[in-house]
C-alpha cells in the first residue's frame, strides 16, 4: 500500500474515531445551557426552555422538548427542532442558520440570517406545513374556544433598518371549526372549508391585505387592519367585505332566531351582504 493511500486511511481513522467521540461524549448540558443563555439574551422578555441536546451530523444539534414563553406565558413548543448552520453563505461572509422542527403534529423549514456583530435576525423565511392550529398553544391561551384545522403557509421577516421591522405571511387554513365553550348568540359551531389570507405586519399593525373563505357555513371576504395592543384580546379591529351564508347555515340561525332568516332575504340569492367588524378582539361588533 502507497503511502498516500496509508495516509488518507489514517486521516479517514482519525476523523471517525473523533467524531464518534464528538457525538457519544457531547456536552449536552453544557450545551443546553449556553444555547438557553444566548437565546435569552437577545429578548429578555422571553425565556426559553429545552429538555434535551443531541449532535446532528455533519455540523448540527437536535433540540427535544422546545418550550419560550413571553412574559411568563406560554407561547410555542416543540417536540424536535434541528439547527444546522448554512455552510456556503458561511463563506461568503453572512451568518445563516436552517432550521427544522417537528410542531403541532406538523413540521416548519426555516432560513434565518443574523447580524455578525449583534446576532440578531435581519431576515427569515419561514415555511409551514400540515400544522394542526388546535395544537397551537398560544392560540389556545388567546382563544378560550376548541379550534381545529390544518395551517400551510409562509412567513417572511426583515429587521431592515433602525428597527423598522416587516412581517409578511402567506396562508392555507383548510377544515377550519370552532366550536363555542358557551353559545355565540345562540351558535355552537361555525365551520370554514379553505382559507385563505395575505397578512403584512409593520411595528403594532396588522394590515389584512387579503382574506377569503370559500366553501363551510360562510363564504366572504376580508380586508382592513388591526391595532396590536400589548394585552392581544384588546386588539382593535377594523375590517371591511362581505359574506354569503349557506343556505343550510342559514336555516341553522333561524331556528336559533326567526328575526335572521328575515334579515337574510335581502341578500336576494346569490348577492353578497355588507360585512363591517368593529370592536376588538374580545369583544368584536358586527355591522
Amino acid at each position: 500500500m502507497s503511502k498516500t493511500k496509508q495516509r488518507l486511511l489514517y486521516a479517514a481513522y482519525v476523523i471517525s474515531v473523533t467524531l464518534f467521540f464528538l457525538y457519544i461524549l457531547f456536552p449536552s448540558e453544557v450545551a443546553k445551557k449556553y444555547l438557553i443563555s444566548g437565546l435569552n439574551r437577545i429578548n429578555p422578555d422571553f425565556d426559553i426552555m429545552i429538555g434535551n441536546v443531541k449532535p446532528d451530523f455533519p455540523l448540527g444539534i437536535k433540540l427535544y422538548n422546545v418550550s419560550a414563553y413571553h412574559q411568563g406565558v406560554s407561547i410555542f413548543d416543540a417536540e424536535k427542532i434541528v439547527l444546522s448552520p448554512a455552510i456556503l453563505p458561511f463563506f461568503m461572509g453572512r451568518l445563516s442558520l436552517n432550521i427544522g422542527g417537528a410542531v403541532y403534529a406538523g413540521l416548519i423549514e426555516a432560513k434565518v440570517d443574523f447580524s455578525w456583530k449583534k446576532f440578531r435576525p435581519e431576515k427569515a423565511y419561514v415555511r409551514m406545513n400540515d400544522i394542526q392550529i388546535g395544537e397551537i398553544i398560544m392560540l389556545k391561551n388567546l382563544i378560550p374556544h376548541d379550534l381545529e384545522g390544518v395551517l400551510n403557509g409562509n412567513i417572511t421577516y426583515d429587521a431592515g433598518e433602525e428597527k423598522n421591522i416587516s412581517v409578511m405571511s402567506n396562508i392555507l387554513l383548510v377544515g377550519f371549526g370552532i366550536e363555542f365553550l358557551s353559545p355565540y348568540y345562540g351558535l355552537e359551531t361555525l365551520n370554514l372549508k379553505k382559507i385563505e389570507a395575505d397578512l403584512e405586519l409593520n411595528k403594532n399593525q396588522l394590515k389584512v391585505n387579503r382574506f377569503t373563505n370559500t366553501g363551510g357555513d360562510v363564504d366572504g371576504s376580508l380586508s382592513g387592519s388591526v391595532l396590536i395592543r400589548n394585552v392581544i384580546g384588546r386588539s382593535v379591529l377594523n375590517l371591511n367585505g362581505s359574506v354569503r351564508p349557506n343556505p343550510v347555515f342559514i336555516e341553522k340561525l333561524a331556528k336559533i332566531n326567526p328575526v335572521v332568516k328575515a334579515f337574510f332575504k335581502k341578500s336576494s340569492g346569490n348577492s353578497d351582504i355588507p360585512l363591517h367588524i368593529q370592536g376588538t378582539l374580545e369583544r368584536p361588533r358586527f355591522f
